[in-house]
């Protein structure tokens, strides 16, 4: 319904909520250090954390719209990804301007997910592709398609690897260990669990199906003994599983604790 709500862990009741958007809201993110808090529907809205009020707001090309956005390693700067296959740098020292922008092939889909890798982005695109970008160049060292299926959701693990998931209820990980000369290494295929619903913590893989939460042990050596699987299934409170399908989870390493969202609009706190 186009509405931010946010709370403290101690705090049954929200502090704020923010209704500045008309759409449904495709991605948040804290950025410039948690400072603030970048979110889109078609357009993107740069909100204060601590005042809850908005700063500016960024209106797509004609025909586009935002699909996601990402902090950087520059307290100033944060990335987006749209519909078009579009990857923008924005300052906040500068407003809704950006600094530089990049339009991959229109046959690899729209941008749905960004992670920050050493001094490359990488970039999934819905169509099933993953881009690696240098920072400093802005030169594409290079893309492979990860999926025949859609792309769902992008996200780095550790130092070296990406996690990608598909449509097919399959998520992937990559091994990047060297994208100057060597090509990217699938290290290892999950089956299972909702395309857009995965999240890690520590060195688990969490993604839900229905109403199951489930976490996947990972554990990285070589290229021959790469990744040790363990499921076990976490249940809603009192160890009753909820009858509403889940449809979001998000890690909070610091606390220990998973926050999974229903498809009803309840939130759950597990730990």
């Amino acid at each position: 319904d186009g509405v931010i709500k946010c709370w403290k862990f101690d705090q049954a009741n929200s502090i704020f909520t923010y209704n500045g958007h008309k759409n449904m809201i495709n991605d948040i993110k804290f950025v410039g250090k948690s400072k603030y808090i970048a979110s889109c529907d078609d357009s993107i809205h740069i909100w204060s954390l601590e005042a809850g009020l908005p700063l500016f707001h960024i209106e797509p090309d004609i025909g586009g719209g935002f699909n996601c956005v990402q902090d950087s390693n520059n307290v100033h700067m944060f990335y987006a990804g749209d519909v078009q296959g579009g990857l923008y740098s924005f300052d906040m020292r500068v407003g809704s301007k950006p600094v530089w922008d990049w339009i991959l092939p229109t046959y690899q889909g729209g941008t749905k997910g960004i992670g920050i890798f050493h001094d490359f982005i990488t970039i999934g695109q819905s169509a099933g592709f993953i881009t690696l970008l240098d920072i400093r160049t802005g030169s594409i060292f290079r893309t492979w398609r990860a999926f025949n299926s859609g792309l769902g959701q992008l996200k780095t693990f550790g130092e070296d690897n990406v996690l990608v998931s598909s449509s097919d209820h399959t998520t992937q990980l990559w091994n990047l260990t060297n994208p100057h000369s060597m090509s990217p290494i699938l290290q290892q295929t999950f089956k299972g669990g909702r395309e857009l619903a995965f999240d890690t913590a520590s060195n688990s893989l969490l993604s839900i199906s229905a109403n199951k939460l489930s976490a996947t042990s990972i554990s990285i050596g070589d290229t021959r003994s790469i990744v040790k699987l363990e499921r076990v299934r976490v249940q809603g409170e009192r160890n009753v599983p909820l009858k509403v399908p889940y449809s979001a989870l998000k890690a909070v390493d610091l606390h220990q604790f998973v926050l999974i969202g229903a498809e009803d609009g309840s939130i759950k706190l597990c730990y």
